[in-house]
């Protein structure tokens, strides 16, 4: 899977015909498409300067630039990496203010990069120190949040990571994605209410958001309101046709409600899609059972014990079709074997 870069947008500024000679040679190589030119003279710059913020800086937009001329994506996300170290260098060292009023979003966007190598490397800590220097140069961007957010779940601080998302939602209220992965994280911490009514709130600032019918979806269902589920299943599917476990959660609610032709479509199409999957396959088969489609039953649950040959259900299913085709016999040895599985429990 190709990695996410955000790309900041690259200011070469007009060339200076006066100024810092170290300055106009690295504007004179970003003309010149030559960045590691352009690092080597910043890198001269800080050697001979130390405690200049300005030739700190320059060094990091030296990397930006050698970043945006091409390169792997691991090269680009090094590049960023070394430009946001020296963007937060010169922040610090900036005491007079200067540098600090022009650094904004292009600065951010390399810190975001930045972070995504850090956690790439596990270094969590310095992934957040990115992401919050991200946050002082533009406050309201919720992505710095939901980063923070995710990486606070990482090291296993749920609440952290619930301030991140709260942060989010703060600064942007009508961005329904914001609501849906603080639904997620209510959902996660066993908050059910909470999480409903951020997954609502998510459809009411997005109706076509397919994910969050489709948890809203699972959590009526959980709460025995079957009518509601079946209407965000259906939604969730006809959105998002990769949602294919829509399918099979909204045939099982067919099945509960005993409309077993309608479970039968929404199953037959959830096995069309995974034919190997043993769950789908016994709904189908216990359905086509209710509707006295005996063979077809008898089919389909075969098909699922060749998939999951240890689960006693299956034989219970199977013990049930033989007996109603009047093969009693088989019935009675799937029975047993039904028996034999549980007790191995």
């Amino acid at each position: 899977m190709r990695r996410l870069l955000w790309i900041p947008v690259v200011m070469l500024g007009v060339l200076a015909c006066a100024g810092n000679p170290h300055e106009t040679s690295i504007k004179l190589y970003f003309q010149q498409n030559n960045p590691e030119k352009a690092i080597q003279e910043g890198r001269a710059w800080v050697e001979e300067e130390p405690q200049n913020p300005q030739a700190v800086y320059w060094l990091g937009k030296a990397y930006v630039f050698k970043a945006t001329q091409g390169g792997s994506n691991q090269e680009k996300l090094d590049a960023y990496y070394e430009a946001a170290k020296l963007f937060m260098k010169a922040y610090e060292m900036d005491q007079a203010g200067t540098l600090r009023s022009q650094m904004g979003q292009n600065e951010a966007i390399v810190a975001m990069n930045a972070s995504l190598k850090a956690v790439q490397d596990e270094n969590y800590d310095e992934a957040l120190s990115f992401l919050q220097f991200a946050a002082r140069l533009t406050p309201k961007d919720p992505k710095l949040y939901l980063n923070m957010a995710s990486i606070y779940q990482r090291k296993q601080l749920p609440d952290s990571s619930m301030v991140m998302l709260k942060k989010a939602v703060e600064v942007a209220p009508n961005d329904a994605n914001v609501h849906y992965f603080l639904a997620q994280s209510y959902l996660q911490g066993g908050d059910l209410d909470a999480a409903r009514q951020e997954y609502e709130k998510t459809l009411e600032l997005d109706p076509k958001h397919a994910k969050a019918h489709f948890q809203l979806a699972s959590l009526y269902y959980n709460q025995n309101k079957i009518e509601e589920s079946i209407v965000h299943f259906q939604k969730a599917y006809e959105l998002d046709s990769t949602l294919v476990d829509a399918l099979l959660d909204l045939g099982i609610a067919y099945y509960r409600q005993e409309k077993y032709d309608k479970a039968r479509e929404a199953l037959e199409k959830y096995v069309e899609l995974r034919p190997e999957d043993a769950e789908g396959l016994r709904f189908l088969a216990m359905t086509l059972y209710q509707l006295k489609a005996y063979e077809a039953a008898l089919e389909m649950i075969s098909r699922a014990e060749l998939q999951d040959p240890e689960n006693p259900r299956i034989y219970e299913i199977k013990g049930l079709i033989y007996r109603d085709m009047g093969r009693k016999q088989e019935a009675m040895q799937m029975f047993r074997k039904a028996q034999q599985l549980e007790g191995k429990k």
